[in-house]
């Protein structure tokens, strides 16, 4: 039971959730901005595997007022000069086509909105495979979500070992509190036996 509470404890207070995106997908390129919760990560794949193939794919991301949005490139390659690439972050947009070597660096926004663009000449092109992850940012203490699950971890500990320790410790007192009253109550009986004789 102990094992449950800390492992519930731990998800609540630490855990991040992670969604997957898979673009070009109908949903993403067409529907609503994807919200991205404070304690998630959304991780996106862009490749051609997608069976729905379009030549252009708009999506937005968005958080919470008082959060920022990092866009952290996991893998980066494309090889077809017909793919081009885009992040628009605070009206700047960062342009990625297949000159590009490398992974290129993490993207940070001043808002709480990020958005990618993936155009082709054609609906159904190959040589590309995009991997990226975005994450909340606090605004106020400019931690991201790692950091923030330090800090819940590190805020989880003492509650634990006050939650757990404080029974421990309650019944290690009760048996010495009862040990002695035992020692003293024999001791009572001996005396008195002593006594008894004499």
């Amino acid at each position: 039971m102990a094992s449950i509470f800390i492992v519930l404890s731990s998800l609540y207070l630490a855990g991040i959730l992670a969604v997957n995106v898979h673009l070009p997908s109908n949903e993403a390129c067409y529907g609503r901005p994807i919200s991205v919760n404070v304690k998630q990560r959304v991780n996106v794949v862009i490749n051609s595997e997608s069976l729905f193939h379009t030549k252009a794919c708009n999506a937005t991301f968005v958080t919470p007022n008082g959060y920022r949005l990092v866009v952290a490139f996991n893998m980066f390659k494309i090889t077809n000069c017909n793919v081009r690439f885009f992040v628009t972050v605070d009206g700047n947009h960062n342009d990625y086509d297949c000159f590009i070597e490398g992974v290129p660096n993490d993207i940070y926004s001043y808002s709480n909105m990020a958005t990618v663009f993936l155009t082709k000449q054609k609906p159904i092109e190959q040589g590309y495979n995009i991997e990226f992850s975005i994450t909340s940012i606090n605004e106020g203490t400019g931690k991201d979500i790692k950091e923030m699950k330090r800090s819940s971890d590190a805020a989880l500990v003492p509650f634990l070992v006050v939650f757990f320790g404080a029974p421990f410790l309650f019944v290690l007192f009760w048996y010495i509190y009862t040990f002695q009253r035992k020692k003293e109550h024999e001791l009572e009986k001996r005396t008195r036996s002593g006594q008894s004789c004499a």
